[in-house]
């Protein structure tokens, strides 16, 4: 929901660097992986794109990853704001494009190629991609006021089929998010200070206990889920990126990565969080439409822009860190797999 062209989002950056022109081509060594194409299955958290299909373009991978046929997104990032792994009603930042319909719209791409190519010139394509999934985290945000326990027993089932479809249409190599701090986005600091004193408690780090227990029990669940989905299915790969570790790191080292606030908003309307007024800045606040907005003057020394998506100074952060294979199960370094990858991807 923050513009990209301010904040470019880890699947971006990931792709920047796995992608851009190589001296040489690199093959995959033990303990590397070396990528031919990115798909991205996720929401606004790594959605670099499909908000502002302008920005950019994606050209040397074969085909545009930003058009739009009139219908739907023809894309390698199939990641849209506001997406869900469950249909959630009755919420203005949902996103009927849920983790099953990205999916969808995945496999109806690669019916395109293989009727272009032929099924055994495409498939390695595929099983040589890295498949980013980085959902859930939306099904939390809108069930929050409502317990989100159910949402989460019913939310890890769904990501199981959807990568099981994946899997089914050559996914070999997936990269699994876990949910970083959100109980220490500014926007639920501030949203919390309607509640009374003793109705939540705050950690050492200044975030929120009762959104962080939440939230460690969906990432136990994506983990026990990744470990599963290794064992169940036969010559899958599974990344546990354990997003929130080094979220949490970095914040209790921000000194180090030149951040010198991790609590407040970059961009927000004011407040201790700089998150007053209800919606994210850049967009219409839903009730208060006479709130301003006011932009920090370098975004790179705060976690978070508008109080929910974070800094494109965070995200490459992040980014190095998958890079280099830090804070993933198993443990592996990505590489750039050639200067111009071959074939329609």
């Amino acid at each position: 929901m923050a513009s990209s062209s301010t904040t470019f989002a880890i699947a971006t950056l990931l792709f920047a660097a796995l992608f851009a022109p190589a001296k040489s081509a690199n093959q995959s060594s033990p303990g590397s992986f070396c990528p031919t194409a990115l798909f991205t299955f996720a929401d606004s958290l790594s959605d670099g794109g499909n908000r502002d299909i302008e920005e950019a373009r994606f050209d040397n991978i074969g085909i545009p990853s930003l058009e739009f046929n009139g219908t739907e997104f023809v894309s390698l990032d199939f990641a849209y704001a506001g997406a869900t792994v469950l249909q959630v009603e009755n919420q203005p930042f949902s996103s009927p494009h849920i983790f099953s319909a990205q999916v969808d719209d995945f496999v109806r791409h690669q019916q395109t190629v293989v009727a272009r190519n032929g099924r055994e010139q495409s498939e390695p394509w595929y099983e040589n991609a890295l498949f980013y999934v980085e959902i859930g985290g939306d099904d939390i945000n809108f069930a929050l006021p409502l317990g989100t326990d159910t949402v989460i027993n019913h939310t890890i089932p769904a990501v199981i089929q959807g990568i099981a479809t994946l899997y089914n249409h050559g996914a070999r190599h997936v990269l699994l998010f876990n949910m970083p701090r959100a109980d220490c986005s500014p926007n639920y600091l501030q949203a919390f200070q309607q509640y009374p004193a003793g109705t939540f408690h705050y950690d050492n780090d200044g975030c929120i206990v009762e959104v962080g227990q939440l939230i460690s029990y969906f990432n136990s669940n994506i983990q026990r889920l990744a470990t599963e989905l290794a064992q169940n299915y036969t010559g899958l790969n599974v990344y546990y990126s354990d997003w929130f570790a080094a979220n949490t790191y970095v914040m209790e080292n921000m000194n180090q990565y030149g951040f010198t606030n991790a609590l407040q908003s970059c961009c927000g309307g004011g407040g201790k969080f700089n998150c007053n007024g209800d919606g994210l800045c850049g967009c219409a606040p839903l009730n208060e439409p006479n709130v301003t907005y006011t932009v920090c003057n370098d975004p790179s020394q705060y976690f978070t822009f508008d109080g929910i998506h974070y800094t494109q100074h965070f995200y490459q952060i992040m980014s190095d860190f998958i890079i280099a294979g830090q804070y993933l199960t198993p443990s592996v370094k990505l590489c750039k797999a050639v200067n111009e990858p071959e074939g329609p991807l």
